[in-house]
């Protein structure tokens, strides 16, 4: 069973969130200096993009999550955005205990050979 609920995670009950809401706030607090999009919040939190999109956009609105801009160092200096939770916020104080024992699902590791094209002759 344990391994069963490590490769696809749990679908927690946080009162307030609606399941999908509840992992992308374990996602992101796994994250602490946060993540880059939407995209990448979907791949750790096991849902689509689409709806890891609209569950930032409603903790957002709620105070769970801000957007923030960074500067990072990528061969040069440049500014990013990156989706983080607001630690300080009284409404993730509420929740954090709870989202701390979601399990996420296991993150798919993508050999480099799959992301090359592929060319016949």
């Amino acid at each position: 069973m344990r391994a069963l609920r490590q490769a696809l995670g749990t679908r927690p009950s946080v009162a307030g969130l609606t399941w999908q809401d509840t992992l992308v706030l374990a996602a992101l607090s796994r994250h602490p200096l946060g993540l880059v999009s939407a995209r990448a919040v979907a791949l750790r939190a096991g849902i689509s993009p689409t709806t890891a999109a609209r569950a930032l956009r409603r903790l957002r609105e709620a105070g769970y999550v801000e957007q923030v801009e960074r500067d990072v160092a990528e061969g040069h200096v440049r500014r990013i955005s990156l989706w983080q939770v607001r630690y300080s916020s009284p409404r993730w104080l509420e929740v954090a205990a709870e989202v701390g024992e979601v399990d996420l699902p296991e993150v798919p590791v993508v050999p480099p050979s799959a992301l090359l094209p592929v060319y016949r002759v």
